[in-house]
């Protein structure tokens, strides 16, 4: 009878903890902030370069990301957070103010590179902060 009283309220307890995201959901959650951009002329010659900003993402593992700047437009210099939907099987945030036009990110060795829309090539890398 103890057995019984002591194993069912650890019973109770393990199966109402929330599930364990997977490695690649961890890994993207948290704050990312800009680093570098993709400098090209439009000839595909362009090479990254470091930068100094203050753009932010942050990823939740609700699948949602806000960020410090507006997808849609990036250089309105605005300061109203955003935000989006992201999806590691698809590689895409869709972003809240223009969900026709996803934007492609990948995660690699630490470095989190998103797409933006761009006439000409353009791209940016993240580093995680938290």
């Amino acid at each position: 009878m103890t057995r019984t009283l002591v194993c069912l309220p650890l019973a109770l307890l393990l199966t109402h903890c929330a599930p364990t995201p997977d490695p690649a959901t961890r890994a993207l959650t948290g704050t990312w902030v800009l680093t570098e951009q993709l400098a090209d002329i439009g000839d595909g010659s362009g090479t990254y370069q470091p930068v100094d900003s203050d753009r932010k993402l942050v990823f939740q593992a609700d699948g949602t990301v806000t960020s410090n700047f507006n997808f849609c437009n990036p250089i309105d210099g605005g300061t109203r957070l955003r935000s989006a939907k992201w999806s590691l099987e698809d590689g895409q945030l869709q972003p809240d103010c223009r969900a026709d036009r996803p934007l492609p990110f990948r995660l690699e060795e630490g470095v989190l590179t998103l797409t933006p829309f761009c006439i000409e090539a353009c791209g940016e890398r993240y580093a995680k902060v938290e």
